[in-house]
Parts: C-alpha cells; sequence; structure tokens
C-alpha cells in the first residue's frame, strides 16, 4: 500500500473537490480486521445521528474504549459528541494497523494516524514521539500513563482518567476489548482522549503511548514496569472537532466499521468520584 498524501488531500482549495477526495480516501482506505475476543461486541451505535438522544447530555462524568482507544468524557460532553470521538478514533486506529500490523510504534504510524483524524474533522500539529526516561517508569502501567498526563492534562481531568481506566480494568468486556487491541506480543499501542467542551466546540487532549518490552505482556495496562526492561514512546496534541467535516462522513465511517465486523463501543462502569 502506498502513502497517503494527507496534506495534498487537505490543501484542495475547491471545496467540493476536498470533500470528494476525502469521502474517497474514507470509502477506499484498507482497514484491518478487527481481532479475535472470547466475546464478540457490536459497535452500539444508533444509525439516528439526530435523533433526542444522540443530542442528550450524560448526566455525568463518562468513559469509553473503541478498540485500543480509551476516552474520558466531561458532563457537558453530548452522545453525539461522544459518538464522533469513539468512531474516528477507531477509524484511525483500524486504518493504521493495516498497514503498521505491528502497532502505532514509529512516527510514520503516529502520523498516518494523526493525518487519518486530520481528514476526519480533527486538526492538529505534527506530532513526534518523546522517549520517556527510565526514572519515570516505575510501578504499574496505568499509574505511569497518568503521571505522563499532568504534562498536557489538568488536575480534573486527570482524576477523571483515572476512573475510566479503572473501570476499564474491573469490567469484563471493556478490558477484554482495549486489550485484545493493544496489545502486540512485547509491547503494544493505545491512544487516550480527554473530551471536554470548550467555547461550544468539542475539545480533545489526545495522547498516543508505544510500548516495547523484554516480555510477553498479559494484561496491557496491568503489567509492572519493573519486570518488563520497557522502552516507552509518547506524544501528546490538542485537538477541536470540526463539525462540518466529520457530519457528512460519519456514515461513511460507519458504514465501513460495521463491515469490519466489530465489536468495540462501549460505555465503561466509572466508579463513583466521591468514595
Amino acid at each position: 500500500m502506498s502513502d497517503i498524501d494527507f496534506s495534498a488531500i487537505h490543501n484542495i482549495a475547491d471545496a467540493d473537490e476536498r470533500y470528494a477526495a476525502v469521502s474517497n480516501l474514507v470509502d477506499t482506505v484498507e482497514l484491518a480486521p478487527l481481532p479475535r475476543t472470547e466475546t464478540r461486541y457490536g459497535l452500539g451505535i444508533s444509525d439516528d445521528a439526530s435523533s433526542d438522544a444522540a443530542n442528550a447530555k450524560a448526566d455525568g462524568p463518562s468513559g469509553s474504549v473503541a478498540g485500543a482507544a480509551a476516552a474520558s468524557f466531561a458532563p457537558d460532553v453530548s452522545d453525539e459528541d461522544k459518538e464522533a470521538v469513539n468512531l474516528c478514533m477507531l477509524f484511525a486506529q483500524r486504518a493504521v494497523l493495516a498497514k503498521h500490523p505491528g502497532g502505532i510504534l514509529t512516527e510514520a504510524a503516529l502520523n498516518m494516524y494523526r493525518g487519518i483524524l486530520m481528514t476526519l474533522g480533527w486538526p492538529m500539529p505534527v506530532m513526534s514521539f518523546r522517549e520517556v526516561s527510565s526514572s519515570e517508569l516505575r510501578g504499574r502501567c496505568d499509574t505511569v500513563v497518568l503521571g505522563l498526563m499532568a504534562g498536557f492534562m489538568n488536575a480534573d481531568a486527570i482524576k477523571l482518567f483515572r476512573l475510566v481506566l479503572g473501570g476499564i480494568e474491573n469490567d469484563q468486556k471493556a478490558s477484554d476489548i482495549f486489550n485484545s487491541n493493544a496489545k502486540k506480543d512485547k509491547g503494544g499501542s493505545f491512544s487516550t482522549g480527554a473530551v471536554s467542551m470548550d467555547s461550544g466546540l468539542v475539545k480533545m487532549d489526545f495522547g498516543m503511548y508505544a510500548v516495547e518490552t523484554s516480555v510477553n505482556i498479559d494484561k496491557f495496562l496491568w503489567f509492572e514496569f519493573r519486570n518488563a526492561n520497557a522502552k516507552v514512546n509518547i506524544s501528546y496534541a490538542e485537538a477541536r472537532l470540526v463539525k462540518s467535516v466529520w457530519g457528512p462522513l460519519r456514515d461513511k465511517v460507519l458504514k465501513r466499521l460495521d463491515k469490519e465486523s466489530g465489536n468495540i463501543i462501549d460505555n465503561i462502569p466509572l466508579a463513583d468520584p466521591s468514595k
């Protein structure tokens, strides 16, 4: 498969021609097959994006897992916007893994993921990996991830994401989905999105994590780094959804993901943050 020239697509001046090129990419880009899990899970997405339920606000914060992507949502993020986050991250993941089946471990894979997200309506800067120092790799993987998030997320957002990671660990379905998609023998890759509303726009603090270890990992987020001789690369970016770009592509993306037989989108049960 040849590399996709994302800048050529994004820089098309004529809006109709640009949409045609973007639409063709969504229709034709190869998607990696979904990994097998012990149970098959459906996408769980309504076909009616304009329904009252799709525009409803959650009563409180929430979280989801879409393949190897975990997301947290502030209370004012609508179900429609949560769906956009999950579908976009899942679609990007499956497209990148078709070309980079070993995981999103290189900057070429990382920026293909970024290019897909930009094509779906998430403008973001060029991304690069930073290697985490060995002094930062202490304890369980999930604890290390939360510590790394302090570099680009505020304390309240990190507190919510702690509940999301705890929910993945404690819920069999969420854990099964995340682990089977993130883990690749001795390591793997996954992404995080902390999603909130900012002046009426859907804002995502996006993180990508690439992990290579010297040992086979059973449960990806919950292994101890001291036993793994690990190398971890991370990359972060901030993005805001352009709904005029995403809206016309939503049904196309959903159709492609449905064809992939998919498990994948899951609402993660969160513990009561007051306890």
